[in-house]
């Protein structure tokens, strides 16, 4: 499990995970480990967006 704390906005921006593992990679693979997740998610098939109102 990976914590990952921040402030404002969060993007996960698929082309960059796709560097990092090495393969083609669907962002919707991110749902089945998201365990908690709150604030506004924006998405598409490109960038998954997450924001916090601060």
């Amino acid at each position: 499990m990976v914590r990952i704390t921040n402030k404002g906005t969060m993007k996960v921006v698929r082309e960059t995970v796709e560097e990092e593992v090495g393969r083609e990679f669907d962002l919707q693979e991110l749902h089945i480990n998201i365990i908690s997740l709150s604030g506004h998610v924006d998405e598409d098939d490109d960038v998954l967006t997450l924001t916090w109102n601060s």
